[in-house]
């Protein structure tokens, strides 16, 4: 909240930038006795769920301009639970982050004005607040 007042005061859109969720253990915390649950949380649909309402809250409620998903493919591991997908060849349908951020992109896909420039990012998804 305190970034979007301040982006108001200032006339310029609120985007988040490398956002996401993501757990970052600590190190050498492969040994720890909840790495394989912290693992499977990160395929649980209910993470989908979670990542979901990131999007509603940050971009409709608090009414933030734009959203990049800090990386689209990553390992997940000891140093953290950074992408959507795992891997290249990870599928959508097993990644509940990848489901609900293109869920959202979709539902609320934005149109550009004629002339106006449309940047796409390798790696990288987008999601617009519809305005």
């Amino acid at each position: 909240r305190w970034n979007k007042w301040l982006a108001d005061q200032h006339g310029v859109p609120l985007m988040a930038y490398e956002g996401g969720q993501h757990v970052v253990p600590t190190s050498n915390s492969t040994t720890l006795p909840w790495y394989d649950d912290y693992i499977a949380a990160q395929r649980d649909a209910r993470m989908g769920q979670l990542y979901g309402s990131l999007l509603i809250n940050y971009l409709e409620t608090l009414g933030a301009e734009g959203f990049m998903n800090f990386a689209s493919v990553s390992e997940i591991n000891q140093f953290g639970a950074w992408g959507v997908l795992e891997t290249g060849a990870s599928l959508p349908s097993q990644s509940p982050k990848y489901q609900a951020l293109t869920a959202f992109i979709q539902r609320s896909a934005v149109v550009p004005e004629p002339g106006a420039c449309l940047l796409v990012v390798p790696a990288a998804l987008l999601a617009r607040r519809r305005r």
